[in-house]
């Protein structure tokens, strides 16, 4: 968390910061979709782009957005945000695959 008021959360100047308009709603929308995906890939991407997003926010502007919409989520009986995000960021945490091994590929033969 940045606590510098003259930097975004990913630490950009302030004056760079993102506000909120209809396309970082779809933008988040999108997110959430893929973290809650069964897909494991979806889950990783989802949270490493909501990661992403959030950095170029100001900590008081992503807060109260996100608690707003947590708010009516909760009260459509779906879950938060904040949970979802701590439930993937919990399985990333103990089960992460920051990497895949792929086994170089031969050269083609040009005999």
């Amino acid at each position: 968390m940045n606590n510098n008021m003259n930097l975004t959360i990913g630490g950009y100047p302030a004056k760079q910061a993102w506000h909120w308009n209809h396309y970082r709603y779809m933008d988040l929308a999108l997110l959430v979709y893929l973290m809650t995906s069964s897909n494991p890939i979806d889950r990783r991407v989802g949270l490493s782009s909501y990661d992403s997003l959030k950095g170029h926010f100001l900590q008081s502007e992503w807060d109260s957005i996100i608690a707003v919409i947590d708010k009516h989520r909760s009260a459509q009986g779906q879950k938060t945000i904040t949970a979802i995000v701590s439930d993937v960021s919990g399985v990333h945490s103990v089960h992460s695959v920051h990497s895949v091994h792929v086994p170089p590929q031969e050269a083609p033969c040009t005999h």
